[in-house]
């Protein structure tokens, strides 16, 4: 099997997956399609499990406020039906179980709430952010980052109280155990997302084989560290400047020819634990002398720095359930989390037209899944994702807060699952 598939779609096949995601539509098709490559170029082994028409699912849309706004289904809910629901509240881990260890920073913050979603592998916080100064650097958007990579895959949510005073919300994920200790350094507010090509005043030839930091005009967040080309891959390595003075920002890098054609990185590896990453452009014969950078991305009015840290318990930890069925004579798997609903079905037809298959339900459907409570309620989650290789295919479904031990069946296109 070609494992470089994902690179090596053309623009039309890429459009006929985006249009089996129910977050596609003709304003946000762009920036997913851009957030789809910018994630999937950079990995040139992906192994057997290949994402197609869920590899969007997977990167940009799954967990996103953009996703579930897609949707239609409102992600504030979801934190709703945690912190403010009376069945949920005996898993939400609150005062002695989210110990503060360290708060050290001009602008102070005191976690809430937490809730451990081990469907998701992920952990619901809610955080209240002050700054004492008043310096008016606070905003109702917020991105929380660790060595300037995002703590969250989605935007923060975000009430304000107060000039002083916000509170946050957000979902993090990968978190392994319940038991976890959460640590970030930046909180970047005042966020503006570029989508459209962002031209700077770099010109790559001039800087080929430096060796010293080049803070970039037009893009003053990134600090060129080095810049090569071999055999036509020119490669930047940069990282975010002082997030102190320049703010924060994330740029996917590319670089722009005379005639305003723009070649964009294949390829962005990074480093979560310096926050360096190195950008990779194929450029063939293309002089150096007549390439310009550009990016496009998000980047913050203000970056406040610092040094946060607390640790959540995992007691009272909510369990996944798993439930065992047949879908068209192949075995499917039922994951029913908190907020989260994921069919896995073994199906090896699947394989006969793969990677460009289709299946043949509107999995956007009302009634494409329902769940059955014990006190007769019936839960109609939305779809949020698809993955698909050549031995499984997934779904998964966004609901808000449903203790999976009042589950009595699940219906999945017309198949009931459970008793």
């Amino acid at each position: 099997m070609d494992t470089n598939i994902i690179t090596e779609m053309d623009e039309q096949r890429i459009d006929e997956l985006l249009t089996y995601t129910t977050g596609y539509s003709e304003q946000n098709a762009e920036n997913i399609k851009k957030l789809f490559m910018q994630k999937t170029a950079k990995k040139r082994s992906i192994g057997r499990r290949v994402l197609l028409a869920a590899a969007i699912a997977a990167v940009a849309i799954a967990l996103s406020g953009i996703a579930l706004a897609a949707t239609g289904f409102d992600f504030n809910s979801i934190f709703d039906s945690i912190f403010n629901n009376k069945e949920a509240a005996p898993y939400v881990q609150t005062g002695d179980g989210i110990t503060a260890l360290s708060n050290e920073g001009d602008v102070s913050v005191e976690p809430l709430a937490a809730f451990y979603e081990s469907a998701r592998s992920g952990l619901y916080l809610k955080l209240r952010i002050h700054d004492p100064a008043d310096a008016g650097v606070l905003s109702d958007s917020l991105i929380i980052l660790k060595n300037g990579t995002e703590l969250q895959p989605g935007r923060v949510i975000v009430d304000v109280i107060d000039a002083k005073t916000v509170i946050a919300s957000l979902f993090i994920t990968p978190v392994v155990t319940a038991d976890t200790t959460v640590r970030f350094d930046t909180i970047a507010s005042g966020i503006t997302d570029f989508y459209e090509t962002q031209l700077t005043e770099l010109n790559i030839g001039e800087y080929i084989g430096t060796d010293r930091s080049v803070i970039v005009q037009g893009a003053e967040f990134v600090e060129i560290t080095g810049i090569t080309v071999d055999g036509g891959m020119l490669k930047i390595e940069f990282h975010d400047s002082d997030a102190s003075r320049y703010g924060w920002g994330y740029a996917f890098l590319g670089v722009m020819k005379p005639d305003g054609d723009t070649i964009w990185a294949n390829g962005i590896s990074t480093n979560n634990e310096t926050g360096e990453r190195s950008a990779y452009i194929e450029i063939g014969d293309v002089n150096p002398d007549d390439l310009t950078l550009v990016w496009y991305g998000q980047r913050a009015d203000h970056a406040i720095t610092g040094n946060w840290e607390f640790a959540v318990s995992g007691g009272n930890l909510l369990e996944t359930r798993w439930l065992d069925g047949e879908f068209e004579g192949n075995r499917v798997q039922v994951c029913l989390g908190a907020t989260l609903v994921e069919f896995q079905i073994s199906a090896d037809y699947l394989s006969e037209g793969f990677p460009y298959i289709s299946f043949p339900y509107d999995l956007d459907a009302s009634d494409a899944v329902t769940i059955l409570l014990k006190d007769g309620t019936t839960v109609r989650p939305r779809f949020s994702a698809s993955m698909v290789d050549s031995m499984t295919a997934s779904f998964s479904y966004d609901m808000s807060f449903v203790n999976p031990s009042d589950v009595v069946s699940v219906t999945f296109c017309g198949v009931t699952i459970g008793s």
